[in-house]
């Protein structure tokens, strides 16, 4: 903080907001918001980002969690109908490894 007239911990204000803003990973640099206002707006545009990401975070690991049991899922399928039968239903076979790749392609 080059510029500044104050200490960024001169006040408990000034505390939270370096703690806050360390926190949240957003690391202001050469341009900070001076006013109480802009600096409430920083702070609630950062935590609202790091929701939407642990958000997101569990949105993907759910849709990964799916593909890898539809995959294993389509690998049985295509098994059980190739390998466990006395005659191959080759339209089931084929069903069952087109939804396969379209599985390891989600």
């Amino acid at each position: 903080r080059y510029h500044d007239q104050q200490d960024v911990t001169s006040n408990f204000l000034g505390a939270m907001w370096l703690i806050s803003i360390t926190f949240l990973s957003i690391g202001y640099g050469d341009m900070v918001p001076n006013t109480y206002c802009g600096k409430g707006v920083c702070l609630l545009t950062g935590i609202m980002v790091s929701v939407s990401e642990i958000i997101m975070g569990y949105e993907i690991k759910f849709a990964v969690k799916n593909a890898a049991a539809n995959v294993l899922r389509e690998t049985w399928l295509i098994y059980k109908n190739t390998k466990l039968v006395k005659k191959i239903d080759h339209a089931k076979v084929r069903k069952h490894q087109r939804k396969f790749l379209q599985a390891i392609h989600q």
